[in-house]
């Protein structure tokens, strides 16, 4: 039975097959070679060096925030940021 553009469908099945080994044996490559250990490695740095402009705009958001609340009189539960990494270790 022929498919959209004229082919059989063993043809897209044969193609499927092959897309699905190809993707299988790239995601085995990169397992075996320590790609994801990598990767998950480098995030973590990311997230460690931009932590503090995080927590700093968190807390300019906050005041600012309870600063408009302030002037339109409405109480605001604002949850306080997580501590610091430095504030745990002390």
């Amino acid at each position: 039975m022929p498919g959209a553009a004229g082919h059989p469908l063993s043809f897209y099945l044969k193609i499927g097959a092959a897309c699905f080994a190809l993707g299988a044996s790239m995601e085995m490559f990169m397992i075996k070679t320590g790609f994801y250990e990598k990767v998950v490695e480098l995030e973590a740095e990311r997230l460690e060096e931009t932590r503090e402009d995080r927590e700093q705009f968190l807390r300019a958001l906050a005041s600012e925030l309870e600063k408009q609340a302030e002037k339109k009189n409405v109480k605001l539960a604002i949850p306080k940021p997580p501590p610091s990494q430095e504030d745990s270790l002390k």
